[in-house]
């Protein structure tokens, strides 16, 4: 899928910037359409209006904090 991206976004390691025209697999071409960060340059996927004012939260699991008594 082709898609033209609407504002600048990081996904998997790349960065996408606004403006540039980039094709994708399919499935992730409509991710970033109904997520409102791209358009379809073909139109078959509808772009989603960006809700701004949705809450994202991280479940941070396993994280382990190691501390060293050793001074250089």
């Amino acid at each position: 899928m082709k898609v033209e991206v609407l504002e600048d976004f990081m996904h998997d390691g790349q960065r996408f910037a606004a403006g540039e025209t980039r094709v994708v697999d399919d499935a992730l071409g409509a991710y970033f359409c109904e997520a409102g960060w791209a358009i379809d340059v073909d139109g078959v996927v509808a772009t989603a209006p960006r809700d701004v004012h949705r809450v994202v939260t991280l479940d941070i699991k396993d994280v382990q904090i190691n501390q060293s008594s050793e001074v250089e």
